[in-house]
């Protein structure tokens, strides 16, 4: 194999978004790059540390991936108990009752498949909001004011004997296993403990169809409910809330609370709009937000790293703690991403997932199941091959690339599974050398034979 070999199949590095700025250099940086392709092999390397390091010191984002996902029904919320196990709450259109069903998802694999665990009945059922106290107790809802509880890690799910006039759970925010808040569009904040066999209101707004969309706990006393144009919060566990303005006109639809008490709204009026306040509301400043997009539907942060998603597939990044937004770019195999996004969860500031309508599944940093001791196990086969080069990992494929003789890229697929296929029935015959590179970085190389 010469040395040097991959630098001839030059590539931006797709996980990276860099700044027009970056763009604009590493342009002009890949033109000398590209013209040097049979020059000497340390200029194009210097070049090459170049355009990375640039990537790196000026705002670099990491890209939101579209993943497979089993159907094209709306997905409402999502939420993972470890790095393998996730949950998924959605709804798809039952035209034969002429009505939407609710469904719960799960994971075991990081999001790679998802089985269907229970369908929550009939009639303006879709399932809503979901959380985990533990690996094994979680909670759900769903529009007909019903509450699920699982105790054995969403195998089996109880009906809870809830009462009220909620259309809509939108929210809900344990205390432990057995007690919690939650929040919807009837205007009530409520209270459950006993594993929701005893519930109290702790808030009613008195208007039909006020709506609560989203709450934040910080503890078992302090929590934060958004309403459309104020934020209530209370210390003494829902006892008293005290409202919070935030503007003079309708219109709130995300936020997030930090645990200093840094509040970040975002509102829908004639364009998208953000405030932030550190003193509990008392003033706010508007943040500049470098995009046109519908009503956020969810924010959430990992430390000062924030992302939030909007109702026309929009997502905006902060990494200052929310003071500046910038929009984000989607791998999608479509190119375009039009649906709701929905709800956001981050294991930290460069690995979540996003969920939305149409089936929608974003994955940051390629999250992989938990590791195990055992080296991944790769096939490549047949070898020689004429037609279907086929390639199976035990652990996720990021990429694979294939290099002539020579140490020409004439292959290269982002891939994102467990499994890849590769068409050699044009190639040359010949000896070729198939690199797979695994989502934890690893490389492995093998040599293979196309023949007639």
């Amino acid at each position: 194999m010469p040395v040097g070999y991959k630098m001839a199949c030059f590539t931006p590095p797709d996980k990276w978004f860099c700044c027009p700025q970056t763009i604009f250099v590493y342009n002009n940086l890949k033109y000398l790059y590209c013209s040097l392709l049979n020059e000497n092999m340390m200029i194009k390397s210097l070049l090459t540390t170049s355009v990375l390091f640039l990537c790196c010191c000026l705002n670099v984002y990491s890209q939101w991936t579209q993943m497979v996902f089993p159907d094209t029904n709306n997905v409402k919320a999502i939420t993972f108990t470890n790095a393998s196990t996730g949950f998924c709450t959605g709804q798809y259109f039952d035209a034969a009752l002429g009505d939407y069903i609710g469904i719960i998802y799960k994971t075991t694999d990081a999001g790679l498949n998802w089985d269907t665990l229970l369908n929550t009945g009939l009639g303006n059922n879709y399932a809503n909001d979901i959380t985990f106290f533990n690996e094994n107790i979680g909670y759900t809802s769903n529009r007909n004011d019903n509450f699920f509880r699982t105790t054995d890690g969403g195998a089996s799910w109880d009906t809870l004997p809830f009462d009220g006039d909620n259309a809509l759970w939108t929210a809900i925010n344990l205390i432990d296993g057995n007690s919690g808040y939650a929040c919807g569009f009837s205007g009530e904040i409520i209270k459950f403990e006993d594993a929701g066999e005893t519930v109290s209101t702790l808030y009613t707004s008195g208007v039909v169809m006020e709506i609560c969309r989203d709450m934040v706990c910080l503890s078992s006393d302090t929590c934060y409910s958004l309403w459309v144009n104020e934020i209530l919060t209370t210390t003494n566990g829902g006892t008293t809330w005290q409202p919070i303005p935030t503007s003079d006109t309708t219109g709130n639809t995300g936020f997030y609370v930090f645990d200093d008490g840094t509040i970040v709204v975002f509102a829908k009026y004639e364009s998208i709009t953000c405030l932030r306040s550190t003193n509990d509301g008392a003033s706010w400043e508007l943040t500049p937000i470098t995009a046109t997009a519908a009503a956020i539907n969810k924010v959430t942060f990992f430390e000062g790293t924030g992302y939030a998603v909007s109702a026309d597939g929009i997502i905006l990044h902060s990494i200052d703690s929310g003071r500046t937004w910038n929009v984000v770019p989607v791998i999608t195999p479509n190119g375009s991403l039009t649906s709701a996004l929905n709800d956001i969860i981050l294991f930290n500031e460069n690995t979540g997932f996003i969920c939305g309508d149409d089936g929608v599944l974003l994955s940051l940093g390629l999250p992989t199941p938990l590791s195990t001791n055992s080296p991944p196990t790769i096939t490549i086969a047949p070898n020689p091959a004429n037609n279907l080069l086929t390639i199976t990992c035990s652990t996720i494929i990021s990429e694979i690339q294939v290099f002539s003789l020579t140490g020409a890229c004439i292959y290269r697929e982002n891939i994102y599974n467990l499994s890849a296929g590769i068409e050699v029935s044009k190639f040359p015959e010949g000896v070729y050398f198939v690199e797979v590179v695994l989502s934890d970085g690893e490389v492995v190389m093998e040599e293979v034979v196309v023949g007639r």
